[in-house]
């Protein structure tokens, strides 16, 4: 794992606050390789400005970034944040996803998921296709383990990051 001090000097030479930026990224990073390749369409729950621009980086140059949150204000700021040409922003939510039945490669999110969300992943991923749930700590992790496995998800696995685990898992 790399560390803010193998590299602190390169990343903060001019004392820019560059790496207090990077810092919130680096989690999700660890695990966008085995989400997401390129030309695949990746949602995204709950997102940032940046986490948007490394997933359409990582899928480019013929794959998609959706972004889905509740707030059309959210989905505004993101808009205009964010410069990346293939993303499309929706009005939704994780329970109930504006997306055709297995439509999707790979689901990432960081906002607590019911059971229903997870069957709605579920619904919309194509057959391989992976989700990513981030944030996730104590008892939530077994819940979320057991929710996963009864949604029909397989390799239901715990991965840790620098800011806690995440629950990764496969569609069959």
């Amino acid at each position: 794992m790399v560390r803010d001090e193998d590299h602190g000097a390169l990343l903060d030479r001019d004392r820019h606050s560059l790496r207090r930026r990077l810092r919130p990224l680096l989690p999700r990073l660890h695990f966008l390789p085995t989400l997401s390749k390129p030309g695949d369409i990746v949602v995204v729950i709950g997102a940032d400005a940046e986490l948007i621009a490394a997933l359409a980086d990582e899928v480019a140059p013929d794959g998609d970034v959706v972004v889905v949150d509740q707030s059309v204000d959210m989905l505004e700021r993101l808009r205009k944040a964010s410069a990346e040409p293939d993303v499309t922003y929706l009005v939704g939510e994780a329970a109930v996803l504006p997306l055709p039945d297995e439509s999707i490669d790979a689901v990432l999110t960081a906002t607590p998921a019911s059971a229903e969300a997870f069957s709605e992943f579920f619904r919309v991923l194509r057959p391989g296709g992976r989700l990513s749930l981030a944030g996730s700590t104590g008892s939530a992790l077994n819940s979320g383990e057991r929710m996963l496995s009864e949604a029909g998800f397989v390799e239901v696995i715990i991965v840790s990051g620098d800011r806690g685990p995440a629950l990764d898992a496969r569609k069959p």
